[in-house]
């Protein structure tokens, strides 16, 4: 597994491969990206959580701590280390919300989300709509007398989820344009607020209405096929063959393969090229 998670984990039996240098490259540059592929997408986000609240012994023996990044606190350039004020962080994992039943839940699903983050800060916030919550969460977050940034974090895993679940289930495409609207009212509200969004980072795995929801969103970035940023989806061959020799040989010799290249080559054949 790659140490992108950052949970304490119990070491015995398990093979660390760290690529958070790529992901400091991402999230010291303060802009908005979209991520379109699945792959490790959930410890990417998680990655780049942990960075913005400065939980600092998480990183402990990773690339970060070794090459501390510099980073913006009131127009001024500091290295990230423990004691930076942290940064409120506004995560979501649309698959969680419900939209293939009532619309109705789907919009009522989003507010508790959202209300779920801001009693995380100490906030209570009472409104009965998508675009005024997303809209008093990010306000108050940023202009905390605390938020020495006076900006947040946004991240989304899985933006399509919802539009996906509601594919197919009618002939009309009424829940599907329902699904669509609510969507759009909560990025329509990151839209009105991008000076208050240090870094927004979203992920998914296809682009579907792919201008219609993120029209606006002017500093949005596709880096699906990033080379720069590519290690930080997925697994190289040579990390693979240097992490797991042993355990590759194994499988030469338990499957009668010549060499560690055709096991590699099933691998890359049973995931499309991927790792």
């Amino acid at each position: 597994m790659k140490k992108r998670h950052l949970r304490k984990i119990d070491p015995k039996g398990i093979s660390v491969i760290q690529n958070n240098n790529e992901v400091q490259q991402v999230s010291v540059s303060e802009s908005e990206f979209q991520r379109m592929r699945m792959f490790h997408q959930i410890y990417v986000n998680k990655t780049f959580e942990s960075f913005y609240l400065v939980q600092y012994n998480l990183f402990k023996n990773l690339y970060i701590q070794d090459h501390l990044p510099n980073i913006s606190v009131n127009n001024k350039t500091k290295r990230w280390n423990e004691n930076l004020p942290l940064i409120p962080v506004i995560r979501l994992d649309f698959s969680l919300l419900t939209s293939d039943k009532r619309s109705e839940m789907l919009e009522k699903n989003l507010i508790q989300v959202l209300q779920s983050i801001e009693k995380q800060y100490g906030i209570d916030i009472v409104n009965d709509n998508v675009k005024s919550v997303t809209f008093k969460l990010i306000k108050l977050l940023a202009d905390d007398n605390e938020n020495k940034y006076r900006q947040v974090v946004i991240l989304i895993d899985k933006y399509d989820s919802l539009l996906l679940n509601v594919i197919g289930i009618m002939k009309k495409s009424t829940k599907l344009q329902i699904t669509t609207q609510r969507t759009k009212d909560f990025f329509e509200v990151i839209k009105a607020l991008q000076s208050k969004v240090k870094f927004l980072f979203i992920t998914g795995i296809i682009m579907f209405i792919h201008l219609d929801l993120f029209s606006g969103l002017n500093n949005l970035k596709d880096v699906t096929l990033s080379n720069k940023l590519s290690r930080v989806y997925s697994f190289t061959s040579d990390e693979i063959t240097k992490v797991f020799e042993d355990k590759l040989l194994n499988l030469c010799k338990s499957n009668h393969y010549n060499n560690i290249q055709d096991v590699m080559n099933k691998f890359q054949k049973k995931y499309n090229g991927y790792f």
